[in-house]
């Protein structure tokens, strides 16, 4: 897709339908982008060995990352920074200050070389991103991108259409009907559809899968897919709130229950280290013996 729209089409974002220039189903791809994204980099930082297997790991990381900012979706790049961030902690405390650097200064270098290339190869100066990035630095000279007043009254007004029926909603998908297009913001929009009770209910569900995930806050001995899980948790629960919609995707839900899966896994990771040595160590030599020293936390 990257290859379509970047040197076929030479097109200012990235989309998903290759016959033609299309924003059509682009929220969604970055939906995907920002669940992979800390997976990605989680694992390029934890399974580097030697120079060829580092090349063939950073080459696909470069591409997520590349289209994470093709895609040119600002909600998309708060809620996969957020996921991003949540990485650092883990890495601070697992490898110090040195390598949280090098983490941080890599995942800028990609960045750059990744905006490098797209702008080489697209030869456009009405690329999306750029524009949006330009609009951080200077909203009065692309005012034409400016949509915050717009979504912004878009919220007022579901919380208006909430006010006719504050317990228990209006209804699944109704306040768009009651005059409110889509609000960019599924917490707004259950509120409004499904009232007091309904999102009690949902931050209710959230709230036990975070806490669920979080219960083994020491995350130091662990393999890199928990690590990773946590990242794309956080960028999962950012992401509603600039997008509409999310809530009701399949794939929210399933990312929910393979979370709960992998705290489950980790829980026993943690109550039997034994088993570690099965899996070839989870690529991590020193893992085994600090688990084997902390037998029992939480």
């Amino acid at each position: 897709l990257m290859y379509q729209y970047a040197i076929v089409f030479q097109a200012p974002f990235l989309g998903v339908q290759f016959a033609t220039v299309d924003q059509a189903a682009r929220n969604q791809m970055t939906g995907y982008i920002i669940y992979i994204l800390p997976f990605a980099i989680a694992f390029s930082w934890s399974e580097r060995q030697g120079l060829l297997h580092g090349m063939m790991i950073y080459l696909p990381v470069s591409v997520v990352i590349g289209a994470w900012i093709y895609a040119g979706s600002r909600g998309a790049w708060f809620a996969g920074l957020c996921g991003i961030i949540s990485l650092a902690p883990v890495i601070l405390k697992r490898y110090g200050f040195r390598k949280l650097g090098i983490f941080i200064l890599g995942i800028v270098a990609v960045g750059l070389t990744s905006w490098a290339l797209l702008e080489y190869f697209a030869a456009s100066p009405t690329l999306a991103f750029y524009r949006r990035f330009q609009y951080l630095l200077d909203p009065s000279g692309v005012t034409e991108i400016d949509s915050y007043n717009d979504r912004w009254n878009l919220i007022l007004n579901a919380l208006q259409v909430f006010q006719q029926s504050p317990v228990i909603g209006v209804g699944l998908t109704n306040t768009k009907f009651l005059g409110v297009q889509d609000t960019h913001n599924d917490y707004v929009a259950i509120l409004s559809d499904l009232g007091i009770i309904g999102e009690v209910l949902f931050l209710g569900i959230i709230t036990i899968v975070v806490k669920n995930i979080w219960r083994n806050n020491n995350s130091i001995g662990l393999p890199w897919i928990f690590i990773a899980t946590r990242g794309a948790l956080i960028s999962a629960l950012v992401y509603p709130n600039f997008m509409y919609n999310v809530y009701r995707t399949t794939l929210f839900w399933v990312f929910l229950g393979l979370a709960l899966v992998a705290s489950d896994i980790e829980v026993n990771l943690i109550e039997n280290p034994r088993s570690i040595s099965t899996q070839k160590r989870l690529s991590d030599p020193q893992r085994y013996v600090y688990l084997k020293k902390n037998r029992k936390f939480r």
